[in-house]
């Protein structure tokens, strides 16, 4: 079984379409993309979109989790 796994797009969908472009992403039996989609560069849906189109399995990163629910307390202080 091939598994791919990658993280820290970070708005960059570039990246991704560079990545989703490779014979190991495409030949995968298995894509996990391990946090961070969104944040830094501009294209934060299109990465969303790009994950959750091809099937992925989707786990949230600390950027992720912060725009979904916000920051946690102790990090609002500032």
């Amino acid at each position: 079984m091939k598994i791919v796994a990658y993280s820290d797009l970070h708005g960059n969908k570039y990246a991704l379409e560079e990545l989703q472009k490779t014979k190991d992403y495409k030949n995968a039996d298995l894509r996990i993309f391990l946090g961070d989609a969104v944040a830094m560069c501009p294209y934060s849906n299109e990465c969303l979109k790009g994950i959750w189109g091809n099937g992925d399995i989707f786990l949230l990163g600390n950027h992720d989790g912060y725009c979904a629910y916000g920051l946690p307390k102790e990090e609002n202080l500032l």
